[in-house]
């Protein structure tokens, strides 16, 4: 499958597709190419589009769960290249709990926030009356 088509059936940023090509998520461009400037004459090519493997695809499935729940692409990167390795399954189990936290604090925030714009909506109601 080529870019257009993986977009469509899966359901994926064009723009995440890209940034899989230029290698924005793994230590490398993806696979089949040697270097960014390979997959960037490619692309401007148009005539060798990348075609998209089933390996692909199990990757941009992990990478756009990581990417929705909040992974910036540098920590998709750490993800993924701990994820490779035999002995990275505490790691990423480490940035998994780091991230959880972080979101869990974020909730908790504006949580708050919706709590005061609540006080101060009733606060309004209360004077009205």
């Amino acid at each position: 499958m080529i870019r257009a088509e993986v977009a469509e059936h899966y359901r994926i940023a064009e723009d995440v597709l890209i940034r899989y090509e230029e290698g924005s998520f793994t230590e490398e461009t993806a696979p089949g190419r040697t270097e960014k400037s390979d997959q960037k004459l490619a692309k401007a090519n148009k005539n060798e589009p990348y075609q998209y493997q089933q390996e692909d695809l199990d990757r941009l499935s992990r990478i756009v769960m990581l990417l929705d729940s909040g992974f910036t692409d540098e920590e998709v990167k750490e993800y993924m290249r701990l994820h490779q390795r035999s002995d990275g399954v505490a790691a990423c189990r480490t940035l998994l709990n780091r991230k959880r936290e972080q979101t869990l604090a974020e909730i908790h925030r504006q949580e708050k926030c919706l709590e005061n714009i609540d006080f101060l909506r009733y606060k309004n109601e209360k004077q009205r009356s």
